[in-house]
């Protein structure tokens, strides 16, 4: 690892957009909190012979819950990671990257890969979290360091590094999503089966029993509480499943 006196004059200084990551992973932690309290405070009074609706409501709750409080704290720790005043710099020599613990100075001939992957086309929530670009850049003293997309003007930085980098060090870290290519049609037809699966069980879950003179009818529940619980989730487990192995498998097709 270089002295930043060594690499040269200041060619371009890339912020990180901590403050909106920080924000975020608030809001995302709030809803986390608030959501899956209410999800778990409904699963203590639903009975499962309420059937399919408010089971499913109690499912879909506390997956959003859990959802709110992973994307949080990811993003809250990122934050606190790098600090109000996280930067990349450009130089003539090399690459700096500061952070609110440290600031780390590297020469180009330092750099032994760079994995960049870049999404085609990005949506709003790929924006607000920084997602829709990622590039790792590994260096030969074992150290690594990353940009995304909440850093300023990313494709300067990566113009730079292919200026001054041999090529064969490049990697397009969507390679791993096209060297799949139709699978994710298989994987998306899965999700669909285990959704379906799951639509069924939850229907067929309960049937009315005779008593031995006919004169009355009992309602059996094949599925437990707990059992409604695990199906809901699944059921948004495997619509996120669906979506994104069909979101993949499109952006495998665009080569």
């Amino acid at each position: 690892m270089e002295t930043i006196d060594e690499l040269g004059p200041v060619l371009s200084t890339h912020r990180v957009d901590n403050r909106r990551r920080l924000v975020t992973g608030f809001w995302a932690l709030a809803i986390g909190v608030v959501v899956g309290a209410a999800g778990v405070f409904l699963f203590g009074i639903t009975d499962p012979s309420d059937g399919y609706g408010p089971n499913k409501t109690v499912g879909v709750a506390i997956g959003v819950g859990l959802c709110g409080l992973v994307i949080g704290v990811l993003q809250l720790s990122k934050a606190w990671r790098g600090g109000s005043d996280e930067y990349f710099e450009v130089r003539e020599q090399g690459l700096v990257h500061a952070t609110a613990n440290q600031v780390r100075a590297w020469h180009w001939d330092a750099v032994t890969n760079v994995t960049i992957a870049a999404r085609p086309r990005e949506n709003n929530l790929s924006r607000v979290l920084g997602t829709g670009f990622r590039c790792v850049i590994s260096f030969e003293d074992g150290s690594r360091t990353r940009l995304d997309g909440l850093a300023a003007n990313t494709p300067a930085v990566t113009n730079a590094l292919r200026e001054h980098c041999d090529p064969a060090l490049f990697t397009d870290g969507m390679n791993g999503v096209r060297r799949l290519g139709a699978w994710w049609l298989a994987f998306a037809a899965v999700f669909l089966g285990a959704g379906i699966w799951m639509v069924l069980t939850i229907a067929n879950s309960s049937y009315e029993e005779l008593s031995a003179d006919g004169s009355t009818a009992t309602e059996v529940q094949t599925v437990s509480d707990t059992g409604y619980l695990f199906l809901a989730v699944g059921l948004l487990v495997c619509f996120v499943g669906l979506i994104s192995s069909v979101a993949f498998y499109l952006t495998a097709r665009k080569r």
